[in-house]
Order: structure tokens, then sequence, then C-alpha cells
């Protein structure tokens, strides 16, 4: 949906709500009473943009940015309404707005704003290492600690000094296997053509014994990915399986398609069907392959995914608002957890939605990740 038009759904809320607001402080005497007759103007206008957003074809993205608009502004609005409405009563010679009231518009007034910037120019580009370990099955757990890196979600219209930091992150915990779980650019094909060379350097450049391992992410073309890899130290999976020797172990790695078909469950069939003695990797980009696990014990050691962004934007107590996956909310939140007895790593990912989703992440840090597998979990 194009900015101007979520432009003049932000004014349909901001300019009635604040005039509302001050006729409703200076008019009925209690802060309470304005404040609810408020909340109550903003919701019902809230309701007409969603129903617009529906009619003008938007989608879920385009609600999240209308709602976030409005929490960032609005909310700021009601407040300053609330104390403007109170100082034209006084002069009216109605009672004061009263001093807790005050208080709450006035700190409302500055978080808001406060939140909304953070949450915009700050968070999202405060990437860091999330590191988890995980104790491999006595078969396969070797002598060695086998550390896998995870970098995904990109989502990038410009490769720029914060991904190459993303990356030199990750570079810096020494990874013996890196899994790039997808989508890595959401920009027009001109910005991809112009960002192309950047864009191969930024995986080519990471000097891992393992090698680096590549799916498709929604916002990649397949063949366009292979064929940026081809010839380099960058392999590109498509439901296929190889094996691969690091240090003192084998280690069998399944990349896995986009759809859950038939060439992908044959793709986890092959890994399950490892010797005992090899560790078995999965990389996906979203996480829902984790429901096609083979039921066999230790069929496969770990999967890394990534597609959820942690939700982009969580709040305490309740987790992230959207996650776009069918796994438990706490999975798609991020870090290393269990679904059906198999070990997956969910990352927030590098980058944050370009199309339409509000540009902002809050609770929900970006980052790259680094699990460790041994026989015995060293943190």
């Amino acid at each position: 949906m194009a900015t101007s038009t979520l432009s003049l759904l932000l004014a349909l809320l901001a300019v009635p709500v604040f005039v509302g607001g001050v006729w409703a402080t200076a008019r009925r005497h209690h802060g309470v009473e304005a404040a609810a007759f408020e909340l109550g103007l903003a919701v019902l206008i809230g309701v007409v943009q969603l129903a617009v957003v529906v009619a003008l074809g938007g989608n879920h993205f385009d609600a999240m940015s209308v709602v976030y608009l409005d929490l960032v502004v609005a909310l700021p609005l009601i407040a300053l309404s609330l104390l403007v409405g109170g100082l034209v009563g006084r002069r009216w010679g109605l009672p004061r707005l009263g001093t807790i009231a005050s208080a709450l518009a006035v700190l409302v007034l500055v978080t808001a704003p406060l939140l909304g910037f953070y949450a915009t120019h700050v968070e999202p580009y405060a990437v860091s290492v999330d590191r988890a370990a995980l104790p491999l099955p006595a078969p396969r757990a070797g002598g060695d600690v086998l550390r896998v890196g995870v970098v995904t979600d990109l989502q990038t219209t410009a490769i720029s000094g914060y991904e190459r930091r993303a990356l030199r992150l990750l570079q810096e915990e020494h990874p013996d296997i890196v899994f790039v779980c997808g989508d890595l650019f959401q920009g027009t094909p001109s910005q991809f053509a112009a960002n192309r060379e950047a864009l191969r350097d930024l995986f080519t450049g990471l000097d891992v014994p393992g090698g680096v391992y590549v799916v498709q992410g929604d916002t990649d073309d397949g063949p366009t990915l292979a064929q940026l890899f081809e010839g380099t130290s960058v392999t590109y999976l498509w439901n296929q399986v190889v094996d691969i020797r690091v240090g003192d172990r084998t280690v069998r790695i399944a990349g896995l398609g986009l759809g859950r078909g038939h060439e992908g469950r044959a793709a986890l069939a092959e890994l399950a069907a490892a010797p005992p003695s090899t560790v078995r990797l999965a990389l996906t980009h979203r996480p829902d392959w984790i429901t096609e696990v083979p039921p066999t014990p230790g069929a496969v050691d770990l999967m890394v995914a990534g597609h959820t962004h942690g939700g982009q934007i969580q709040l305490p107590f309740v987790g992230p608002l959207l996650t776009l996956s069918d796994v438990p909310r706490a999975v798609a939140a991020g870090g290393l957890h269990e679904v059906g007895g198999t070990p997956v790593y969910v990352s927030h990912g590098v980058g944050h939605e370009q199309q339409g989703a509000p540009q902002v992440r809050f609770l929900a840090p970006p980052n790259v990740g680094l699990v460790r597998l041994s026989g015995e979990v060293s943190r």
C-alpha cells in the first residue's frame, strides 16, 4: 500500500482524535470520562481504517503499519488533547484535569514517541550473536565441539556496513559450518543488479572449514540464488542432501525448499537414514518443516530456520504478535526449542520486512546465531 494512502489513513484518525479530545476534556469535567471518550473514538476510527485497508486490497502487513502508526502518533495526541483540553476547561472555570490524569498524559506524551524512535531507529540495527548449546547422542558426540553458524533474513535493498557487521560478528565466533536460511534480498530487480557482487562477496568472504550452505527464502528466486553462488565456496541446496567431513565427524546436511512437498520429505528421510555416527543437520527457511521430521528418535539432530523474525514485534507476557508460521508461538519467537522430540533453532534474522510492514523491531532484536553441538553442553 502506498505511503500516501497510509498517511491519509493516519490523518483520518489523528485529526478527529485530537479535536475530540480537547472538546471532551474541556466540557466533560473529568479526566477519566474524557480519556474514555478519546479511546472509544480512536477505536471506532481504527476499525474504519482497517476496513479501508481491506477494501483497498491491503494485506496483514498494511494493517500492521496502520496500527503501529496509530499507536505511535494517536496515543501522544490523546495525551496532548487531554492536557490542552484541561487548560481550556480551566479558562472556562471548569474543574482541573487532575494530578494523576495529568501525570499519565505527560507520561504517554513523552514515552510513546520515544518507544517509536527506539523501535524504528535503534533496535532494528542492534544486531548481536545469539548463542545456544545442544548435546549430541552418544554415537556422534565426537571429541570436538561442532559450531553451527546461522544467518538469515537480511531482506535488504542494498548491502551496507550493517550487513557486513552482522557477518563479521558471526565470523568472529569461528563457526565450522554456516547455514544461510534465505530471504537474502528484498529489493527491485535494478537494486539486486546493483548489489549482486556485494551480496555474493558477503557470503563467499566467510572463512568456514565446513562451508556455507544456503536455501531459498520467500523473497528469493531459487535459480537466481543458484546462479549467484555457482562456482563459489557457497553451496545452494534445494531439497538436496550432502555429506561433509568436519573435524572428527561426518556431517550430513539437508537443505529444504519452501513447500513441504515429497522432494523435501525424501531429503529428510535420507537425512534420517544416515549412519549412526553421522551428525544430521537440516536447514530451511520456514520452521514449519519441523512437523515433517520422521518420528524416529534422533532422526534429525538439529533443524535451523528463520522466516519469523522473532515476530519482529513482541510484547511482555504476550510474545510475538504475528509469526506467519504454524509452529508454536514460543518456537517462532526464536531460539533453541524442541518440537516432537527434534531440536529446532529459529533465528530472529538480521533485517526486517520491507514490503508494507512497519520497519520496526521491538523486543525482537536482530541476530546471527551460533549453536554448539557436543557430547557435553558448555554454555
